[in-house]
Formats: C-alpha cells, structure tokens, sequence
C-alpha cells in the first residue's frame, strides 16, 4: 500500500506542475486578449491543447491508480470501500498512514489551482463577451452612420442638402 501511495502523491504533483503551467497560460491568454494579438493567442491555443492532453492522460493514470487502490483496500478491509467509490478524501479519511499528510497538502493545492483556473475563465469569459458587445455596437454606429450619410432624409423627416443633380432636375414636365 505504501508503494501506491507514493506513486498516488507523484502523480499528484505532476498534476500541480501541470496545472501551474496552465494557469501562466492563463495569464499569456489574458495579456494576448488585451494586446490584440492573433498569433500569440494561437500560439496559446496549441499549447494550451498539449498541456490539456498531458492533464488527460495523467488523469487516467490517477485513476487507474485510484482503482488499484480501491482494489487494495477492499482485500484489506472488506466492505470498507464500495466499488469505484473512492476519492482522495475518503482515501485520507478511511485510514491512517505516512503518506496522509503529503497527499492532504498535494489534495488542498490542487483544490486551490482548480479555483484559481475557474476564476480565469471567467475573467476570460468576460473579457470576450466584453469585447465581443463591444464589437457589435461598433458595427451597429458603422452601420447607422453609413445609413445616414446615404440617406436623402434626417431622422426627423428633413430633406438633407440636397445634391447638385437634383437641383439640376426640370420641375417643368
């Protein structure tokens, strides 16, 4: 048991190497969003998809790991454990080994790094929606100008100067 354990608390800090990288993504995200820049952000984008496939594959590992443990667990203590019911919580909760202490530390800076990369995205999320109102209101001021400058009339009805070759015109017919 000790073995998996250990092997679980490595697991658990390439997890928190991972997610370190990802949140300084994160943050080159943001500064590419405020800067404009198409080729930094996708830049960002491939390397944002290789970390999250690294994030994915270290996650079956965990559990698949966490199932071996399960399996452990069960031989040791029957009826302890139902089947794939066990989390890093009740694993910590369920017994009293060495390793509880590391793997609670490892538990509580992943919890902080999730919450850390949610308040990102929203941060993002309202960067974009910002910007994308923002975008949209241009076109619609475009637009409108675009209209009224093509427009014979103002917008209470007025004719606007009228051009030269309708002045030009023969009222006598």
């Amino acid at each position: 048991m000790n073995r998996l354990l250990k092997e679980l608390h490595a697991l658990l800090e390439k997890k928190i190497v991972l997610y370190d990288r990802f949140i300084e993504l994160l943050g080159e995200q943001w500064d590419c969003l405020t800067g404009y820049s198409l080729e930094g952000l996708q830049d960002i984008q491939h390397r944002k998809e290789a970390l999250v496939d690294a994030m994915q594959k270290l996650e079956r590992d965990r559990g698949e790991l966490m199932q071996r443990i399960e399996v452990k667990l069960a031989i040791t203590q029957p009826g302890g454990v139902t089947p794939s019911g066990l989390t890093l919580k009740r694993l910590l909760r369920m017994q009293s080994h060495s390793m509880n202490e590391p793997l609670a530390r490892s538990r509580e800076r992943l919890l902080a790094q999730i919450g850390r990369i949610n308040q990102w995205h929203e941060r993002l999320r309202a960067l974009m929606d910002s910007s994308a109102l923002s975008l949209k209101r241009s076109m619609v001021f475009i637009h409108s100008a675009a209209e009224a400058a093509t427009s014979p009339y103002h917008a209470d009805g007025r004719l606007s100067g009228s051009s030269r070759e309708s002045r030009m015109l023969s009222t006598e017919a």
